[in-house]
């Protein structure tokens, strides 16, 4: 093993030890990596970041397991898988790891644009395209309010209906008992 790989390894560990105590289980960055995998759909819409990071966490650990369990595996990292893990051991002691970001959206830190739509500002050092994304809710969702008005609407109906038939059953019964 290279001077480099070891080095990898050893971040590699300290991550994934990291990982283990969040998720409070062994697993460490496999937990990390289910847990985007969990949250895909949602986490591609809003996160910027998350599909460039899950494939590198991919990558990093396919390079660990081999690192760990091929005999004769020598200079298969490079300073960018080192860079990689230790950024992202960064993020996560910072909060911008897309989880994070996720978790953070979940419990309304979030910020809304004039049309009452819900805009995730995505805080990692990737890039992320913002206007796309209002775009995409705009087209493709109903803002709350609107929702809230559908629902209401629909369980007015239903009740009109059900105090209308109440009435004609009354009326019926009293016709047919005469």
């Amino acid at each position: 093993m290279t001077e480099t790989d070891n080095r990898f390894f050893e971040k590699y560990k300290r991550l994934d030890k990291l990982c283990s105590e969040i998720y409070d289980n062994p697993k460490g960055i496999s937990s990390y990596i289910a847990d985007m995998e969990e949250n895909e759909y949602i986490g591609q819409k809003i996160i910027g970041s998350w599909r460039a990071t899950y494939k590198s966490l991919k990558h990093v650990r396919r390079l660990r397991n081999r690192i760990a369990h091929d005999e004769n595996i020598s200079d298969i990292c490079t300073s960018d898988d080192i860079d990689f893990v230790t950024d992202f051991y960064n993020q996560i002691f910072s909060s911008i790891d897309p989880i994070s970001q996720l978790e953070k959206r979940k419990t309304n830190s979030y910020t809304s644009d004039s049309r009452n739509t819900e805009v995730f500002r995505d805080e990692s050092p990737f890039s992320f395209d913002e206007s796309s994304f209002k775009m995409e809710l705009s087209e493709n969702n109903v803002s709350a309010s609107d929702s809230n008005k559908k629902k209401k609407n629909v369980l007015s109906a239903v009740t009109l209906i059900v105090l209308i038939a109440v009435i004609l059953f009354f009326f019926i019964s009293k016709y047919v008992s005469q």
